[in-house]
C-alpha cells in the first residue's frame, strides 16, 4: 500500500513482485504463471499524483482459433493520475468529469488493486499461439495445426444459409 499524503511533494519510486494469489480478481479471469513484476514512481502533480511505470509478467491463455493453451510474457504500461480526497462529482449533477483520474478518500493506493485494474484493461480481446493458427474445423472440430482435416469440403446449410438468395433493392 503506498500512502499519498496530501502534502508530500517528494517522488516515490516502487519496486516489487506482487504473488498472482494475492490478485484474487486476476486469478479468476486468466492463469498467471509467474508474480507480477512492479516498477511505477509515483510523482506529484500539481494537486494529483501521477502514477507511470511498466507491469511484467507471464500468463497462459487459450488460443481464440484453436483453444489450445499457451504461454505469454506480456508488459503493460501503467499511467495514471490519482487524487486525494472525496470525489467532488460524487452525487452532484451537471459537474464535468474527469475521466482519467480516480478519487482515494483517505490517501492509499493499494497495489493489488492498481495491479489489477491495469491487467484487466490491457488484456488483449483476442489471443493467437501463432499468426499461422489454421484453428479447428467448424465441421468436425479436428486442431487443423496437429492433424489434417478429412471433411468433404462442401459447404453445410446452416440456419442463415437462405440469406444468400436475399435480393436487396
Amino acid at each position: 500500500m503506498i500512502h499519498l499524503d496530501v502534502k508530500s511533494t517528494r517522488e516515490k519510486r516502487v519496486v516489487l513482485d506482487v504473488p498472482g494469489e494475492s490478485l484474487s480478481l486476476l486469478m479468476e479471469n486468466m492463469a498467471l504463471t509467474s508474480p507480477v513484476m512492479v516498477d511505477v514512481t509515483v510523482a506529484r502533480a500539481n494537486d494529483k499524483w501521477r502514477v507511470s511505470g511498466t507491469l511484467a509478467y507471464r500468463v497462459e491463455r487459450a488460443c481464440a482459433r484453436c483453444l489450445e493453451p499457451f504461454p505469454m510474457e506480456q508488459i503493460s504500461r501503467v499511467d495514471r493520475l490519482f487524487g486525494v480526497g472525496v470525489d467532488p462529482g460524487l452525487g452532484k449533477k451537471n459537474i464535468a468529469m474527469e475521466d482519467d483520474l480516480t478519487w482515494l478518500e483517505n490517501g492509499e493506493l493499494t497495489i493489488q488493486e492498481l495491479v489489477q485494474e491495469e491487467i484487466l484493461l490491457d488484456s488483449p480481446m483476442r489471443s493467437l499461439c501463432d499468426e499461422g493458427c489454421r484453428g479447428l474445423c467448424p465441421d468436425c472440430g479436428v486442431n487443423r495445426n496437429q492433424n489434417p482435416c478429412h471433411c468433404d469440403g462442401k459447404v453445410r446449410e446452416g440456419p442463415f444459409s437462405r440469406l444468400k438468395d436475399l435480393k436487396l433493392s
